[in-house]
């Protein structure tokens, strides 16, 4: 007999309330520039009482803006519209207010491939620019992406991308800038010889090159390739990281001072009910978008913190995942993953990559701090260097991070292998595809 049948049972449940504030502050988070500049758009359509501070501030000139993306596509023909990209990420460079005739400069000179191969001497003459300031310009450019964009010729295009996908090393460097039309005539035994290397660790090299192109705007210009606008730009003043969130329009919308007014006025009972619905939700707008801005810059301000040395090029991603960082900035795990998703960071050091990929869990280690990724390079890097007459076995490439202090399975080797498209052992004796 169930003696709880018939009888009341009382249960104590907690529930977590989010109350409307919360609400739309979560689902702002989780925006991309690109969803929160059109959910902004929608609202400004939608509602009286959110409007754009310059349509009612008055009495002082504004400040010179850059060009908007709008008033800049008259300037290229149909060919050209990959320019428009680079003056985008421009427009968020701290060099682009000073400099904005001169970049204009540069971009009218540029090959139609993206790459730069007019000589800086015979450019100096020709357009009068001091010698300094383009080579300034011209730095900047070619740390836009796409990657090798701006490049002097194919073998830096190359060199840049290398860098960017953490790919080049002194011999791939050296293959790119001394052989490359050794490789399109297949003199792969000179080069072979000529640097101390085996062939089939050539021909790991020569693949690598597969993976790469001379012409950086592949993908950029009649391609399917969506353009990634970054919604982080970090940039490195002083010895100083400074965060940019590109989130330029959220600044331009205010609670209109004219409906607030209006609404004090008002005598119709539905006039002033309406009106208090459309302040409120603007209010509500405003506030979700400050807390939006705050909660990005904390979390931020925490990956640069924990990723320093990588940010600076000094070495590798550092093992960080959204429940640690969560933790440190006393928030739930969730807020961090809506804040990452989907969204995109751009650095000086590594160009343009997802925000979520900055995360990984830690490896167990022994005396190093190794996350997936750095695992990975380790791989790779033994696989270059392994004989080309007894390429290692996952079972020995796993005994070789032991002693290095990093303790993973065979099978964990095998996967991450398989992820860089690295064949097995017995493939690699048999030789990769390329060179034999």
């Amino acid at each position: 007999m169930d003696v709880f049948a018939n009888h009341p049972v009382q249960q104590q449940t907690q529930n977590m309330i989010l109350s409307q504030q919360q609400l739309q502050s979560l689902k702002m988070l989780e925006l991309t520039v690109q969803e929160l500049e059109k959910f902004l758009q929608e609202e400004f359509t939608e509602n009286p009482a959110l409007e754009w501070k310059s349509s009612w501030r008055t009495g002082t000139a504004p400040a010179a803006e850059p060009l908007s993306y709008e008033a800049s596509c008259g300037l290229y023909t149909d060919e050209e519209q990959w320019k428009l990209h680079i003056l985008d990420q421009l427009q968020r460079h701290p060099s682009f207010r000073a400099h904005a005739g001169d970049f204009l400069l540069l971009l009218d000179w540029a090959d139609d491939d993206g790459l730069f191969r007019t000589p800086l001497a015979e450019f100096y003459q020709s357009t009068g620019m001091p010698a300094d300031t383009a080579a300034h310009c011209l730095e900047v450019l070619r740390g836009l992406d796409p990657p090798g964009i701006f490049a002097a010729d194919a073998a830096h295009c190359l060199l840049r991308q290398a860098q960017a996908r953490g790919l080049l090393d002194d011999t791939l460097r050296s293959i790119i800038l001394r052989y490359l039309s050794e490789i399109a005539s297949g003199y792969y035994a000179k080069i072979a010889d000529e640097l101390h290397l085996p062939r089939k660790a050539l021909a790991r090299y020569i693949d690598l090159l597969k993976e790469l192109s001379p012409h950086p705007l592949n993908g950029l210009v009649g391609g399917d390739a969506p353009y990634l606008m970054p919604d982080i730009t970090l940039r490195k003043t002083d010895g100083s990281w400074e965060i940019l969130l590109n989130d330029r329009t959220a600044d331009t919308y205010c609670v209109s001072p004219y409906c607030a007014a209006l609404y004090q006025q008002a005598q119709s009972p539905e006039l002033h009910t309406y009106l208090k619905q459309s302040l409120d939700r603007a209010r509500l707008i405003i506030s979700a978008l400050a807390q939006r801005r705050e909660t990005l810059l904390r979390l931020i301000r925490a990956v640069i913190a924990r990723q320093r040395p990588w940010l600076d090029g000094r070495g590798p991603l550092a093992p960080m995942t959204m429940s640690q960082l969560a933790a440190q900035l006393q928030v739930h795990p969730s807020t961090v993953s809506r804040a990452v998703k989907g969204k995109y960071i751009e650095t000086p050091t590594h160009g343009t990559l997802a925000l979520r990929g900055l995360f990984s869990q830690e490896v167990s280690a022994e005396g190093v701090s190794a996350n997936a990724q750095d695992v990975r390079a380790r791989i790779r890097g033994l696989i270059q260097r392994e004989p080309a007459d007894a390429p290692y076995s996952d079972q020995k490439l796993s005994a070789l991070l032991e002693e290095q202090g990093i303790y993973i399975s065979r099978r964990t080797v095998a996967k991450y292998r398989q992820e860089m498209c690295i064949p097995s052992a017995f493939a690699r004796r048999e030789g990769p595809s390329g060179p034999a």
